[in-house]
C-alpha cells in the first residue's frame, strides 16, 4: 500500500484525490500510510488526524493543523529520536522495514512548505 501526501493547490485537487493521482503544489510517496501502524506511532508521537473521505479502494485523510504545525517545527534530531526506539522495538507491525525518522523528515519538509503557502496536507492511500 503506497500513501501519497500532498499539498493540494485547491479543492477541485482535494475532491479529484479519491479518482486519480493526487496532484498539488507538493507531493510525498510512502509506504506509511493513515491506516498503518507507523503512522499510528507518527500520530501517537504528535497530534491528530481528521478523516475527511474515504470510500472502497482509497482513504483520503486532512492532517490536522495541529499535527501539520508540530511536524513543521521539530527538529531533525528530535525526529531521530522519537523515531528510533519505535524501529528498533518493532512496534510499527507491518511497516518495521521503514526508515520513520527519514519519513518524518520528508513529511516535515511538505509540511513546513503548506505552512508558508497557506495550504493544508492531505494524505491518500491506494492499493
Amino acid at each position: 500500500m503506497i500513501t501519497t501526501y500532498f499539498t493540494p493547490s485547491g479543492d477541485d485537487d482535494v475532491a479529484s484525490a479519491l479518482e486519480s493521482a493526487p496532484s498539488g503544489a507538493e507531493v510525498l510517496s510512502s509506504e506509511v500510510g493513515p491506516d498503518g501502524a507507523a503512522f499510528r506511532v507518527l500520530v501517537e508521537l504528535i497530534v491528530g488526524a481528521e478523516d475527511i473521505a474515504e470510500d472502497a479502494m482509497r482513504t483520503l485523510v486532512r492532517l490536522s493543523p495541529a499535527l501539520v504545525a508540530e511536524i513543521a517545527n521539530r527538529d531533525a534530531a528530535e525526529f531521530a529520536e522519537l523515531a528510533g526506539p519505535w524501529e528498533r522495538s518493532g512496534a510499527i507491525g507491518d511497516d518495521s522495514g521503514l526508515d520513520l525518522s527519514a519519513f518524518l523528515i520528508d513529511l516535515q519538509h511538505l509540511c513546513r512548505n503548506a505552512i508558508a503557502e497557506d495550504r493544508a496536507v492531505y494524505a491518500v492511500e491506494s492499493a
